[in-house]
């Protein structure tokens, strides 16, 4: 029997795997030819991140000129979520228990060294996903649990790339607008009808402040 289907909300979730993110410089005092991020995964509780922040934060790195000005902004963001993105091919025996996680599935082991040419591509990858019709999708994994006896299906998200690509997909389901923001240049999504400049409250007081030095010298 067909008892035809119901409509649930699923929530996303993306839990921050503690690690902590070193640089190395390859090349001599003269010439530094490479740029290498190193993780070590720390004995720590996992911890939940908002996706659409972390997205936000991460597009923002883009006004960084130059790759030498990247690499400071980039290692601390990189510490704020954890896993970047997972290991292409599990090669070590390890379990990464998510809380309310419903799974006996073991979640990929995170990508240890990452480089800031990757970080660059990304970068643009990301920006060109959130304009464009035909999108990465991401490896999710539906979960559930119950609340009252009231079903709750999830998605948990371990690494940052798996969450922007998948709130990225949401916001094209949703049929969000995509905007750039008119004082850093981020695309940031929209999901009102109200009209937005700005990506921030922080990129708009910036926009204020110098709008307002701008008139004060106008009138002198």
């Amino acid at each position: 029997m067909n008892y035809g289907s119901i409509a649930l909300p699923i929530a996303f979730r993306f839990f921050r795997i503690p690690i902590k993110w070193t640089v190395d410089r390859i090349g001599d005092k003269r010439v530094v030819t490479n740029t290498v991020f190193r993780a070590e995964v720390l004995d720590e509780k996992l911890t939940e991140l908002d996706p659409v922040s972390a997205r936000l934060r991460f597009l923002r790195l883009k006004n960084f000129d130059t790759t030498k000005e990247l690499v400071r902004p980039a290692l601390e963001f990189l510490n704020s979520v954890g896993s970047f993105m997972e290991h292409d091919q599990i090669t070590e025996n390890v379990e990464i228990c998510i809380p309310d996680r419903e799974s006996t599935e073991a979640l990929s082991y995170p990508k240890l060294e990452i480089g800031i040419w990757e970080i660059e591509d990304c970068l643009e990858i990301l920006g060109d996903q959130m304009r464009t019709d035909r999108p990465i999708y991401p490896s999710l994994q539906l979960g559930l649990r119950y609340n009252k006896a009231r079903p709750e299906p999830f998605m948990s998200m371990a690494s940052f790339w798996q969450a922007a690509l998948a709130i990225t997909l949401v916001d094209r389901i949703k049929k969000a607008k995509v905007r750039s923001c008119a004082e850093c240049g981020a695309p940031f999504s929209i999901h009102t009808k109200h009209a937005k400049k700005f990506c921030t409250w922080s990129c708009a007081h910036r926009a204020a402040v110098r709008q307002s030095r701008i008139r004060k010298d106008a009138g002198k």
